[in-house]
C-alpha cells in the first residue's frame, strides 16, 4: 500500500524526523521511501508498505490521503531529483539513491 504525503520544503527535516521516529516507535520497515519535488517549495513524501494496516496507521499518523495500491515498479516516482530508499529484504537496512548526483 502506498502512502503519499505533500509538505513543505522547509518542513522536510522535521517532518522526515518525526517520521523515522514513527517507523522506529511501530517496528515498521517500509518498502520503499521516496521523496519527489514536484514544484518550488513543495515535496511529496511516498510511501510504500507491505502490509495494509502499517500505511493505514501511518497515513492517519501524518494525515495523508487514504493509502492506495503501489504503481507497478518501473513506474514508482520517476523524480528528476529526489531520495529513494528501498528495502533491501534485511530488517534495518536498505539504500538511498540520489537520482541526479
Amino acid at each position: 500500500m502506498v502512502v503519499e504525503i505533500p509538505i513543505s520544503a522547509a518542513s522536510l527535516a522535521d517532518t522526515m524526523g518525526r517520521m523515522r521516529g514513527w517507523l522506529d516507535e511501530h517496528q515498521c520497515t517500509p518498502v520503499l521511501f521516496a521523496t519527489k519535488s514536484k514544484q518550488a517549495g513543495s515535496v511529496l513524501i511516498h510511501v510504500e508498505f507491505a502490509d495494509a494496516a502499517d500505511a493505514a496507521a501511518f497515513q492517519a499518523a501524518f494525515r495523508a490521503a487514504k493509502p492506495k495500491a503501489p504503481a507497478a515498479a518501473a513506474s514508482v516516482l520517476p523524480a528528476r531529483a529526489g531520495l529513494t530508499w528501498r528495502a533491501t529484504g534485511r530488517a534495518e537496512r536498505g539504500y538511498l539513491n540520489r537520482r541526479d548526483w
